[in-house]
């Protein structure tokens, strides 16, 4: 994630596809490899897929994408129990811009187990967790759900010895839920 400018990908259009596409902006901020959203028995299970090589479980599939206002696409895939939707939009308000993620969450079929859902925001904690909910870290991001109707709350979990993370547990049910993050940049925003 990041602002300003968007790609790079000489390196794909020169030559068969060899090195790198990097973001030409600034304040470039990178996230956990590996599946953001699974089904855990307990908190203190490890996060599934070889986050270091960015490996999704067998039960990932994409399923497309679709268009919408302003020719935005929405990612279309799913997990063993989940079919998921998820569109992410620049938003440009008084305060600056930042990235809104609108996530819908549909159950494909139960897990038939105790546990719950659980989607990765971070894999390090948060420098500080205001009293409305706003995660706030270290390199200046702020993280908040601009709509709880089923009241999720964003909170560290502590994955492994010496390793924190923060995790949003999601309520899925038969109907569909809907999870709306924003990603503001900056100290600035605080």
């Amino acid at each position: 994630m990041w602002k300003g400018r968007f790609l790079d990908a000489s390196a794909h259009w020169s030559s068969q596809g060899m090195g790198r596409i990097r973001p030409l902006g600034d304040e470039v901020l990178t996230f956990p490899r590996g599946p953001d959203i699974v089904f855990l028995k307990d908190v203190f299970c490890p996060w599934p897929g070889e986050r270091e090589e960015g490996i999704r479980p067998a039960g990932y599939r994409f399923r497309g994408y679709k268009l919408g206002e302003k020719n935005i696409p929405t990612l279309m895939y799913s997990t063993d129990y989940l079919d998921v939707e998820e569109t992410i939009v620049a938003v440009e308000d008084e305060n600056g811009s930042f990235l809104r993620r609108n996530i819908d969450f549909k159950l494909n079929k139960s897990p038939n187990q105790r546990g719950s859902f659980h989607l990765r925001i971070r894999d390090v904690p948060p420098e500080e967790i205001r009293d409305d909910g706003i995660c706030i870290y270290e390199d200046g991001l702020q993280v908040r759900l601009s709509d709880s109707k089923h009241s999720t709350a964003i909170r560290p979990m502590y994955t492994v010895p010496e390793k924190w993370e923060t995790w949003l547990r999601i309520p899925v049910s038969e109907d569909e839920t809907s999870v709306t993050i924003e990603y503001h940049w900056g100290r600035q925003n605080r």
